[in-house]
């Protein structure tokens, strides 16, 4: 029973991490599709706009409904790499005592990146703001908080049981 249990519990590491990784490149692919999309418009080439499925759906908004979209999808994504880092954790350490954990470092992450967008904006510097909102806003779409959570679980219980 613990075998199958392992090759079950192996198989969901090995399926969701392919989630991440396809999450990954079409987050990166829709997003750098937008960005050009917004730079063809905003310099008014023609010569920019490319012919892929995602530069076609997005042809029929405005630049200002892009950012909109931008956002959206920056939380949309956000929250899918949240449910993938608790999935993630719980399918290795086999428990959901660190779901108050990553709920707080993502929370965290969120509040940082809204106070560099602020202050940004306050101190008149919002390009500064953005750029740093992005990198916080990144991180947690993204696999990097899971990947950092688990050596650090790991090395916490080692911790513990010396």
């Amino acid at each position: 029973m613990h075998k199958s249990r392992s090759k079950l519990n192996y198989a969901l590491i090995c399926i969701i991490s392919l989630f991440i990784i396809g999450s990954g490149f079409l987050r990166d692919s829709i997003f750098r599709t937008i960005n050009w999309q917004i730079t063809a418009f905003k310099t008014d080439n023609p010569a920019l706009v490319r012919s892929s499925f995602y530069n076609k759906l997005f042809l029929q908004f405005s630049t200002n409904e892009l950012y909109a979209a931008k956002w959206i999808l920056t939380i949309i994504f956000s929250i899918l790499f949240f449910v993938y880092t608790l999935i993630g954790t719980r399918l290795i350490y086999q428990t959901k005592h660190y779901t108050k954990i990553i709920a707080i470092l993502f929370i965290s992450v969120f509040i940082l990146s809204a106070l560099a967008y602020g202050i940004g904006y306050f101190t008149d510097n919002l390009s500064q703001g953005y750029h740093f909102a992005r990198i916080f806003m990144g991180a947690v779409q993204s696999p990097f908080i899971l990947l950092i959570l688990i050596p650090a679980i790991k090395l916490s219980k080692l911790q513990n049981s010396i």
